[in-house]
């Protein structure tokens, strides 16, 4: 009775080390990174409300999640677990757009512009280090709209690896359409 006792602490203290062990060797969890869509400073002007007439911004359903999309097929994108929005990017990029154009015409009075409806339909980067937007927007003068939507594309490289080049990338292409839509507003 005694060597099975003995047997039987020696199996649990044993069974007890392998549990010490795997825990002891598990990887600790990845860290998450936040990321940020920024206008520059230099178009930082109070609280971005007054400005462009920015109407609504639409972005496909990969840009309403918290987390960063890559495609890595041309049907598939894949969001990134660790890497995430540090703020909603629907409301990003529509603060994008109002400080931007609200800068580029800082001389106009905003009540003075039409209405602009900017839909994002493609916004993302791809594993090669291609990131590629393609937008429509539309000007309105009240309910009436001034013009056919147009068509705005672009691709470009990251500058860098990993997904703050990708983010760098977003702004970079964010601000080329922002200067498009500007060029392009109804007599200015």
């Amino acid at each position: 009775m005694k060597t099975v006792l003995v047997s039987g602490i020696r199996v649990m203290m044993l069974a007890l080390a392998c549990v010490v062990m795997i825990g002891c060797s598990s990887a600790p969890a990845p860290e998450k990174h936040y990321y940020l869509l920024r206008t520059p400073d230099s178009l930082r002007t109070g609280d971005g409300q007054a400005g462009a007439q920015v109407g609504k911004v639409v972005v496909p359903a990969y840009l309403r999640s918290a987390q960063l999309a890559v495609k890595v097929s041309e049907t598939e994108i894949r969001p990134a677990n660790f890497h995430l929005w540090a703020e909603p990017a629907p409301e990003a990029i529509e603060r994008f757009f109002r400080l931007r154009l609200a800068a580029a015409h800082a001389d106009v009075e905003p009540t003075a512009w039409p209405r602009v409806d900017i839909d994002i339909v493609e916004l993302l980067g791809n594993l090669q280090g291609e990131v590629h937007l393609t937008a429509m927007y539309t000007f309105y003068e009240g309910a009436k709209s001034l013009g056919p939507p147009r068509l705005y594309t672009d691709t470009v490289r990251q500058s860098r690896d990993g997904y703050a080049g990708l983010v760098e990338a977003h702004n970079q292409l964010l601000e080329r359409l922002a200067v498009e839509i500007s060029a392009s507003i109804p007599g200015s």
